[in-house]
């Protein structure tokens, strides 16, 4: 019986072995919609003459289909099957805490050595301007749940399961950490200390998949910590 489990457990690497190349050219070419969502944006022609909530509810209909396209392409290539399921275990919560934590004191420790980033400036100064619907879709049904849902299944969820024969590496977590520093970025204009801010969040997203095997608790995990920043920047601001 452990003979027969162990054949098919190779059987199925070696199944997915031979749709990697798909899987990862698929996988690219969502980067791609994500990154040209964000940084090249929407025709001006189609959105100029929308009000502030279509615009928005528009681009974060646009953000949902790209979460959808990305779990559609796990669930066609049988991959979600890797990081799909929910396990509660005293030991994926303990973590959950414990990154929670080094989450807080790394926030503590880069706005003392760096200059606030622009994706977090832009934010802030996007929020001001914004009220009613509008305000809430940005700065709370995006930044606390869509967001965290979206990255964790495009830059953890795809990218580490596209790079999965080179864990042993760790080049599974660089390149996700790094894509998903780049997201929040290269659409302001790169400077490296915006980069390395969000690359160690990125990093401790990767660790929590890496060993929960969930995607669930990284979506927790970035949604938790997003709802906390809103909570905060709601207290102290006011938005």
């Amino acid at each position: 019986t452990t003979k027969k489990r162990y054949q098919w457990g190779n059987q199925k690497v070696n199944a997915m072995r031979k749709t990697d190349r798909p899987f990862q050219l698929a996988t690219i070419g969502i980067l791609c919609i994500n990154f040209a969502l964000f940084n090249v944006g929407l025709p001006t022609d189609l959105v100029s003459h929308l009000s502030d909530d279509s615009y928005y509810g528009l681009l974060l209909l646009l953000i949902g289909l790209i979460g959808g396209l990305a779990v559609t392409l796990l669930v066609k290539s049988r991959r979600w099957e890797l990081y799909g399921k929910f396990t509660f275990k005293s030991a994926y919560f303990a973590v959950f805490v414990l990154v929670f934590l080094a989450h807080f004191l790394w926030d503590l420790f880069s706005a003392a050595v760096f200059p606030p980033t622009k994706n977090s400036i832009a934010l802030e100064e996007i929020s001001r301007d914004l009220s009613g619907w509008a305000l809430i879709l940005i700065r709370y049904v995006y930044a606390c749940l869509l967001a965290p849902i979206v990255e964790e299944l495009v830059f953890r969820a795809l990218v580490m399961t596209a790079l999965a024969s080179y864990q042993k590496y760790k080049l599974d977590i660089l390149v996700s950490a790094s894509l998903f520093s780049l997201s929040h970025v290269w659409q302001h204009g790169w400077d490296l200390p915006s980069f390395i801010v969000y690359l160690v969040p990125g990093l401790l997203f990767c660790a929590v998949l890496r060993y929960t095997k969930s995607i669930y608790w990284s979506i927790l995990q970035h949604a938790s910590w997003n709802s906390f920043l809103t909570l905060l920047s709601l207290l102290v601001s006011g938005i």
